[in-house]
């Protein structure tokens, strides 16, 4: 006897073509920047590479080191403007705390919690593994799961899978600002709003119904993200403007 079971949640409220319409809608919006960002990339590269990079055309996923072309890291160095200015060096800061790997994580904990998320329980202590064990293949990779604040298995997954990762991203960029690497000695009291709407309701409600909660909208936007680079977006436009980038339009 076969049994199949069905838990359903309450977060499939948007149409395959209302997620295509809204992935589109934010695709047009980010293109301007999208279009100026490998532009400069693309020509930053080609010093690298002249003989492999064409500014008129695509950057071959292959030079960026990275399976998917997103995470150029190890170009920074070579393609940041401003060679002159020199990045922060946290080593010395970092030695002189004695950090050790728990203590990270500890201070990650009080960063989280600092935004009003949730503190880790006591079982995250004692069971992780903070230090690579020697001769074990270990890779660890973030992982978000038990969305719901309360116990209805039902509705542990997130809203919307958006939201998790924009809350990442937008912790991942508040982590490395100066008010809190001040706040803890590596370089003021961050206080932003409260994210935990977007993540302790679950998918115990429609995402849009959650998203007007938090944000007073119901639908997702590129505005915040053009505002917060907008000073790269005209440094760029600017680059164009004077000569010194090559600008070419693709068909994407």
């Amino acid at each position: 006897m076969e049994f199949v079971g069905s838990l359903t949640d309450k977060t499939d409220s948007t149409t395959n073509n209302e997620e295509r319409r809204i992935v589109e809608q934010l695709w047009q919006e980010l293109k301007p920047l999208h279009r100026l960002l490998h532009a400069y990339i693309r020509q930053q590269m080609s010093k690298l590479y002249p003989e492999l990079i064409q500014l008129d055309q695509p950057i071959p996923i292959h030079l960026t080191k990275d399976i998917f072309g997103s995470m150029m890291t190890y170009l920074v160095k070579d393609i940041l403007p401003f060679p002159h200015l020199k990045g922060i060096d946290f080593g010395p800061a970092i030695k002189q705390k004695n950090f050790t790997e728990e203590k990270i994580f500890h201070y990650a904990d009080r960063f989280f919690v600092s935004l009003n998320l949730t503190q880790v329980p006591n079982n995250f202590w004692n069971l992780s593994i903070f230090k690579k064990i020697p001769g074990r293949h270990m890779a660890c990779h973030p992982t978000a799961f038990d969305m719901y604040k309360y116990d209805d298995v039902r509705f542990h997954r997130s809203p919307h899978g958006a939201f998790s990762e924009a809350i990442g991203d937008a912790i991942a960029l508040t982590k490395m600002s100066p008010t809190h690497l001040k706040r803890i000695g590596l370089l003021e009291n961050y206080s932003g709003c409260d994210k935990t709407i977007l993540l302790e309701l679950g998918s115990s409600k429609p995402w849009e119904d959650i998203l007007e909660e938090f944000a007073g909208v119901r639908t997702f936007s590129a505005k915040s993200c053009l505002r917060y680079f907008k000073p790269l977006q005209d440094y760029l436009a600017e680059l164009v403007e004077q000569g010194q980038l090559k600008f070419f339009l693709f068909v994407i």
